[in-house]
């Protein structure tokens, strides 16, 4: 084990880019653009064929939170639902469908729902950059989160090859629970 400083670590830096661990997120405008509508294009065409049949915008989210619809796509349903009628919405709450009532959503937020005329005026005609801006737009956050994962496994590595006889460290190295604190390992 390296020798442990009586001088604060951080009064050692003197350039703080040079603590700084850098990972790269990958895909940038434009690369991002035709891998977006790929992803997403489906989707953004069953949203509006929905928008065409909804009575309401209420009626609309709906009939996004159905078991009916499989889960990657339903939650697809839902960015758009967020980004194109209720900004409020918090997709990670609308996904539960099992836990919140859509009845609960448009009580709370409906206010903030765009009418379903003003949705089916714009979704009339899908045109190629609509769908494209539509689609980046959605899979802004697609890799929020990725780089924290990268981190943290990075540090898992370091954290066992230095104090592998002494400590043990637990915990997701990606996505996951969190080991709450004081919880004991059986």
């Amino acid at each position: 084990m390296a020798p442990v400083s009586s001088e604060p670590f951080l009064v050692t830096v003197t350039d703080p880019h040079s603590v700084i661990t850098a990972i790269d997120s990958g895909l940038r405008f434009p690369e991002s653009v035709p891998v977006m509508r790929e992803k997403y294009e489906e989707a953004i065409r069953q949203f509006a064929a929905l928008i065409v049949i909804a009575s309401s915008s209420a009626d609309l989210l709906d009939r996004i939170r159905t078991p009916q619809i499989p889960a990657d796509r339903r939650m697809a349903l839902l960015k758009l639902f967020r980004r194109c009628v209720s900004g409020v919405c918090d997709t990670e709450a609308t996904k539960k469908i099992a836990t919140y009532t859509t009845q609960s959503f448009v009580e709370n937020y409906g206010s903030t729902f765009k009418p379903i005329s003003k949705l089916q005026e714009q979704f009339a005609e899908l045109t190629s950059e609509f769908i494209s801006v539509l689609a980046v737009s959605i899979g802004e956050y697609d890799n929020r989160g990725k780089q924290g994962y990268v981190l943290a496994s990075q540090f898992f590595d370091w954290f066992e090859a230095h104090f592998k006889d002494h400590l043990i460290i637990e915990g997701p190295r990606g996505a996951g629970r969190d080991v709450e604190p004081g919880r004991t390992r059986h």
